[in-house]
């Protein structure tokens, strides 16, 4: 009979579960992990080890010893408590979300979906799609609508025409960013192959930044180490030449958001709601993005909502919801009867682990009542690893996995 020790092994992958507004990633975490060992402390427990020990007779006059058999407490619960914690369980979360933002929030769970799992996903760089919710007619300190109100300003004039209008203006700078981001002088016949060998979706960051190096060293480096200035210690990115040095400049490039798409999909004014596919993004660049809508609309803007309906080929409908990370008794039966009629040795076999994940994904009787397994079956599906036929690391680092994907959830 399969134990609560194997179910548990088996539970290392990836998983997708949605994150509510307004909540700290870090009790979110908690949370889970508290739920998720109060599941497996309630899955029946394995039977009691019986010990037999050789016990010298009491009587003087009868002088053959006794075979008795008692339980074993070493490894009983009401010595040990109770056998699953919330330490054990642990997870990473790739591309975290902030507080004010909700929606798919990826996670890797178990050590080898914390180190092999979360780390190819998270060097994809797969697109994310977001709804981002604007408002209309206010300003405040922070930027979103938890912050001091600033101004107010009028925005009945704000039309539809001229939202789609400005969000076209933007879209081509962004596409025009990406070229210069990648050294290519927009409207030359460079871009036009560059762009025209560009797959679907593919970015054009891995190239070599063109920004000049600090000049310090080279002005000086004839003279005496003890007649030299010393270097810039400041915390100021820039350079004497008011550029930023070439490593400062990769890197940054490397992390600076790139922009998809971008569109309108809902609006009722004083709101309305934009659906971005990015990476590299940040909290503060959706802040800004939206505060910087203001003035070409001539209105105040600030961020309303921030929801994340897709990472990757994970949509919002396949995250689980936090009451949904179940483990149904029936999954350990169904375990059991499949590790019987094999060797017991298949559950420790790693190329059997997606075998079994499927039968523990259809062993539940209600197919509309999702659990932890069946969204782990289903991640480890669309993300396989790279010994399962998806490229490997370097690839995908090379071709950063862009794919984009209209608002309906097909790829391009």
């Amino acid at each position: 009979m399969a134990r609560r020790i194997d179910l548990f092994r088996l539970l290392d992958g990836l998983i997708s579960i949605y994150k509510p507004p307004n909540f700290s990633l870090d009790k979110f975490c908690r949370l889970f992990k508290k739920q998720v060992a109060e599941e497996f402390n309630a899955l029946p427990a394995e039977p009691k080890l019986i010990r037999c020990i050789l016990r010298q007779p009491v009587k003087s006059q009868s002088t053959i010893p006794m075979i008795v058999s008692i339980p074993d407490i070493v490894d009983d619960e009401l010595v040990l408590g109770r056998r699953f914690n919330p330490g054990d369980f642990v997870i990473h979360p790739i591309d975290p979300l902030d507080d004010m933002g909700s929606g798919v929030q990826v996670f890797g769970i178990g050590e080898n979906g914390v180190y092999t799992h979360a780390t190819e996903f998270s060097g994809s760089f797969w697109l994310k799609t977001y709804h981002v919710t604007g408002m209309l007619g206010r300003a405040s300190t922070t930027g979103t609508a938890v912050g001091s109100t600033l101004l107010r300003s009028s925005w009945r004039h704000v039309t539809r025409v001229k939202l789609d209008r400005v969000l076209t203006g933007l879209l081509a700078q962004f596409r025009r960013s990406a070229l210069l981001h990648a050294g290519i002088r927009p409207n030359t016949q460079e871009a036009y192959i560059a762009l025209a060998k560009r797959t679907s979706g593919s970015d054009l960051r891995p190239v070599t930044p063109v920004a000049v190096e600090t000049d310090w060293e080279d002005r000086e480096h004839l003279v005496s180490k003890w007649e030299r200035h010393p270097p810039p210690y400041g915390p100021s990115p820039l350079n004497s030449a008011g550029e930023f040095p070439v490593s400062d400049e990769a890197d940054r490039r490397l992390k600076a958001p790139y922009v998809n798409s971008l569109k309108c999909v809902n609006f009722e004014p004083p709101f309305f709601t934009l659906e971005i596919q990015v990476a590299h993004e940040t909290q503060q660049f959706f802040i800004d993005l939206i505060s910087n809508l203001g003035p070409r609309l001539r209105a105040a803007t600030l961020l309303s909502g921030l929801r994340r309906v897709r990472h990757g080929r994970l949509t919002i409908e396949d995250a689980l919801l936090l009451k949904q990370c179940t483990v149904p008794c029936e999954l350990l039966q169904a375990l059991s009867e499949e590790v019987r009629r094999d060797e017991p040795q298949r559950l420790d076999d790693v190329s059997d682990t997606m075998h079994l994940l499927r039968v523990l994904s259809e062993s539940h009787k209600s197919a509309n009542a999702p659990h932890l397994f069946t969204n782990l079956f289903l991640c480890s599906t669309l993300h396989p690893l790279s010994s399962s036929g998806f490229p490997d690391l370097q690839t995908a680092r090379k071709a950063h996995f862009l794919t984009p994907v209209d608002s309906s959830g097909a790829n391009v």
